[in-house]
């Protein structure tokens, strides 16, 4: 009877241990998982993400190439980083030239990626800008490049300032902001006329980019003088300088304007602004060197590439927590996301690797699209469904309550349509629902609205951060 006490004894005890152990914290989650790396002829320093499913990564003075990945990691093309300047009516360049491709971004409607040069080498060019540079400093002018997204081919030239690191386009796509390092200045570049608008000083080392919701305004981190900078862009003013802080050296906004994510390199923090009320409300400690910053889908979540530490940071924004940190096999140069695929792709000095971020979807699902508009049966004949396109607002006189739905995915399977049901929901569209055809395929529905304009106004968005196919379904129309 005594060893069958102590059996039990012993089993309580551990039972207790077991109940007594604290839940596992957000600082032990696993959400970003690497699934793929890519190496050989590629020298990035940077990774800029266009709508159409294509990645441009510029290579450097090394290569004086732009490779292009898709989806599927195959490398469609690369685009040399040549011109002749008076081709672009820069008749004072004779001859051709290279250029340092170093950054970029890409058309809100993905139809241009712009790219920035280092420097540039070739007759003329004999002072070039530097990292430890005296800014503002008498150095060699760079270019910027707009490069066709469909043709790849090179068909605009602007003259900015040296060195541009940085570079913001306004969500309506009129104005193009270049932040340039050793010229101490911001370029403000009307996309329509293809030039140089304003060129405006603001002092030592200005960096990061980020431009509000209404196309009105540009936050510049000024790293050199440890402030940010808010600058008017239709009148090229510079309203105030605000919110000091070491080094600050990328800035991101917020959903709706409010607040304003920095990253602080020699503090090794990211900062959180209130712009309502005008004061940082924390800071939290990441890696050392914290550099590039970059918001995920809804603005839950910041990516922080640390430089010195060669890690890579996750944090939770409404609370300002750290939810991952990773380790790099080298120094971190930029990132871009794919919200189709949840992935994130991280630039380095010797290669590229791609994580997939369970969070984005709820489940790792590791496909090109996982909200793709088709599914395949077992047999592989199923037919593509015809989406119908909607590229204008139509005015009805329908009655109110008439529903209207944007359908971003269309299945054979139930479960399947379930599942990214599920996902639609975890990532806050509790309205997310399920269609069910005449012809039995399950249709994803994102959203539902009673009023035909509006749906038609944020279709755009769910094409771009969904499925370029998304389509808005009449619940009165036939339902095939």
């Amino acid at each position: 009877m005594f060893k069958i006490y102590s059996i039990f004894g012993i089993l309580f005890l551990f039972i207790c241990q077991l109940m007594a152990q604290p839940e596992p914290d957000d600082n032990r989650r696993v959400d970003l998982g690497l699934v793929n790396e890519m190496n050989g002829n590629i020298n990035p320093f940077d990774i800029i993400y266009t709508n159409k499913g294509n990645f441009f990564v510029p290579n450097g003075n090394t290569h004086h190439s732009i490779s292009v990945f898709d989806r599927t990691y195959f490398k469609v093309d690369d685009i040399a980083d040549r011109v002749y300047l008076s081709d672009f009516y820069f008749t004072e360049y004779k001859g051709l030239y290279e250029g340092f491709p170093y950054t970029g971004v890409a058309d809100p409607k993905g139809r241009f990626v712009w790219i920035s040069n280092y420097c540039m080498e070739g007759n003329g060019f004999n002072n070039p800008g530097f990292n430890n540079c005296i800014s503002p400093g008498i150095y060699d002018p760079s270019f910027v490049y707009q490069i066709n997204a469909n043709t790849f081919q090179i068909q605009s030239v602007i003259k900015v300032g040296s060195v541009p690191t940085n570079m913001a386009i306004s969500p309506n796509g009129r104005y193009l902001v270049v932040s340039n390092w050793c010229g101490g200045s911001a370029s403000i570049i009307d996309t329509e006329i293809e030039m140089e608008k304003f060129n405006l000083r603001l002092g030592e080392n200005p960096a990061g980019i980020c431009i509000n919701a209404h196309s009105t305004k540009a936050y510049i981190a000024l790293s050199g003088e440890n402030q940010l900078v808010e600058v008017d862009l239709r009148r090229g003013q510079i309203s105030r300088f605000i919110f000091k802080g070491k080094a600050p050296f990328d800035v991101q906004l917020g959903p709706s304007d409010r607040y304003l994510y920095v990253s602080y390199q020699k503090e090794g923090r990211v900062g959180k602004i209130d712009l309502k009320e005008r004061k940082i409300v924390s800071k939290l400690e990441v890696g050392k060197g914290p550099e590039d910053i970059l918001l995920g889908p809804g603005g839950r979540f910041l990516y922080v590439l640390n430089v010195k530490s060669k890690s890579l940071s996750k944090v939770r924004t409404d609370d300002m927590t750290l939810i991952q940190e990773l380790d790099l096999p080298s120094t971190p140069r930029g990132m871009a996301l794919d919200p189709i695929s949840s992935q994130l792709w991280v630039a380095l000095e010797d290669g590229i690797q791609v994580y997939e971020d369970i969070s984005m979807n709820g489940v790792r699902i590791h496909t090109p699209n996982p909200f793709l508009s088709m599914e395949k049966r077992d047999d592989d004949s199923a037919e593509i469904e015809n989406f119908p396109k909607t590229s204008k607002p139509i005015i009805t006189n329908d009655k109110p309550e008439k529903k209207y739905y944007i359908i971003i995915g269309s299945f054979l399977s139930e479960k399947v349509a379930t599942e990214k049901k599920s996902q639609l929901i975890s990532l806050g569209y509790e309205n997310a629902d399920i269609l069910i055809s005449s012809k039995g395929r399950y249709r994803l529905s994102i959203q539902t609205y009673t009023d035909l304009t509006r749906a038609t106004g944020e279709l755009s968005f769910f094409q771009k951060n969904f499925d370029p196919e998304a389509w808005i379904l009449d619940e009165q129309d036939d339902n095939p």
